[in-house]
């Protein structure tokens, strides 16, 4: 694997797992709290743009990791802020990005 995507992988992880933990720390009330919802954002957008950033010859090595999925979330962070739906982001906190963070940590092991 080239040093390039290795990095890459390793902050999807670790924003992946940083997103997570914002949640984690107010699993019921997350929602209604502004600066947590924009802290989950932000890392949910680093998580995207590290995807990005690892070049297409290497994604096709890891067809099981959703690239079009995760880069188009990023896209709707940062372009779509203002429709941002909540329902959507707890879907991804509760599924999407602990999938990933699985199929990260068995790439990167």
């Amino acid at each position: 694997m080239r040093d390039r995507t290795r990095q890459c992988l390793e902050d999807m992880l670790e924003s992946a797992h940083i997103a997570l933990r914002y949640r984690d720390e107010d699993r019921e009330g997350w929602r209604k709290e502004e600066l947590r919802v924009d802290a989950i954002l932000r890392r949910v957008g680093v998580v995207g743009e590290a995807a990005s950033r690892v070049p297409i010859v290497d994604r096709e090595q890891f067809p099981r990791i959703e690239w079009r999925e995760i880069i188009g979330m990023r896209q709707h962070v940062v372009h779509g802020y203002d429709k941002i739906d909540l329902d959507i982001l707890d879907g991804v906190l509760r599924e999407d990005l602990p999938n990933l963070v699985r199929q990260l940590d068995e790439l990167l092991s």
